[in-house]
C-alpha cells in the first residue's frame, strides 16, 4: 500500500524475534530442517542472536566481485553462520530483463562478467567468466546460488571443482571490493520509500537513479554481455547441450515412471 505521495505505508511494528520465535516453533515440529534470513544487517541479526533458541543456519545477501560482504561474513563466521550469496555474478539478467523496472548502482560497477582481470584468469584457466567469479566466491567461504534460463549456464555453475583460484589470484579479486558501492540492487528506486525505515538494511544514501534516456551504460553493458555469451557458447553448442539436457531429462522421466515413484531424504513420492 502508498500513501497519496506514492510513497510505501511503512510498517513500524513488525517484531523479528518474534517472528523468528514462531519459525523456531517450525523448526522444533519437524516442519522444516534450517531457518535462515535474507537482507538482515548486523544489526538485526544480533537481535535474533540475543534472543533465539535456534540461531539462523545462513544469511542470504547479494554478494559478488564488486561487494564482497566482508564485515557480514565476518560476523557470520564469528557465530557459526553461513552466508548465502544471491547474485553472485553481479545479475546479469537483471540488465536484461529488470532495468526498466528495478534500476541498477549505475554507472558506478558494470557487471563483474566484464572485468579485465576475470577475462584473464578466464583465459588461464579455461573456463568462463562465469565459473571464475562463482569459484571465488566458493574459496571464500560463500555458498552461491546463480539464477540462469540456459541449459550450457545451469551445467557450467556447477563444474567449478576441478580447478583452483591459487592465492594471488584471489587476493587480486578480493581487492577489486568496493563495498556498498558495488551494490548491484536497490530496492528504494523500484518501492518509494523503502529506504525511510529506520531498520532499513541498506545504506541511507544510495546512487542516484539515472532515467534510461539519459544514461545509455546499461544498454552498452548489455550488449557486452550478449557478445560474451556468444564467444564462450557458440550456437551449435548451446544446441547440443539442450539437447544432451533434453534427453537426459527425458530418461529420467521414463525411470521415473517405471520405479513408481523416487525416494528423498525423508519420504518416498509417488507418481500416482
Amino acid at each position: 500500500p502508498k500513501d497519496e505521495e506514492g510513497f510505501l505505508k511503512l510498517d513500524l511494528k513488525t517484531d523479528h524475534v518474534s517472528i523468528w520465535k514462531a519459525m523456531e516453533v517450525q523448526k522444533l515440529t519437524g516442519k522444516t530442517r534450517y531457518l535462515g534470513v535474507t537482507d538482515f544487517s548486523i544489526i538485526q541479526l544480533q537481535n535474533i542472536l540475543n534472543h533465539c533458541r535456534i540461531p539462523p543456519s545462513t544469511i542470504q545477501v547479494e554478494c559478488h566481485l564488486y561487494c564482497q560482504q566482508k564485515e557480514i561474513r565476518d560476523f557470520a563466521a564469528r557465530n557459526g553462520i553461513s552466508v548465502t550469496a544471491y547474485a553472485p555474478l553481479g545479475s546479469p539478467a537483471a540488465v536484461r530483463v529488470f532495468n526498466a523496472i528495478l534500476p541498477l548502482s549505475r554507472p558506478q560497477t558494470k557487471s563483474p562478467m566484464l572485468n579485465e582481470l576475470v577475462a584473464l584468469l578466464s583465459e588461464k584457466h579455461k573456463k568462463t567468466r562465469g565459473q571464475i567469479l562463482l569459484r571465488h566466491l566458493l574459496q571464500l567461504g560463500i555458498c552461491a546460488i546463480p539464477k540462469s534460463s540456459k541449459f550450457h549456464h545451469i551445467r557450467e555453475n556447477m563444474d567449478l571443482f576441478d580447478f583452483e583460484l591459487n592465492k594471488e589470484e584471489m587476493a587480486q579479486l578480493n581487492s577489486l571490493d568496493q563495498g556498498e558501492a558495488g551494490r548491484k540492487l536497490y530496492l528504494s528506486h523500484l518501492l518509494k520509500g523503502y529506504d525511510l525505515h529506520p531498520q532499513c538494511p541498506y545504506p541511507q544514501k544510495e546512487p542516484e537513479y539515472i532515467p534510461e534516456e539519459e544514461d545509455n551504460t546499461c544498454l552498452q553493458e548489455e550488449s557486452e554481455l550478449e557478445e560474451l555469451d556468444r564467444q564462450e557458447h557458440p550456437l551449435e553448442e548451446s544446441e547440443k547441450e539442450k539437447e544432451r539436457c533434453l534427453h537426459m531429462e527425458t530418461e529420467g522421466e521414463e525411470k521415473y515412471k517405471c520405479q513408481g515413484g523416487f525416494e528423498s531424504d525423508d519420504e518416498t513420492y509417488s507418481s500416482e
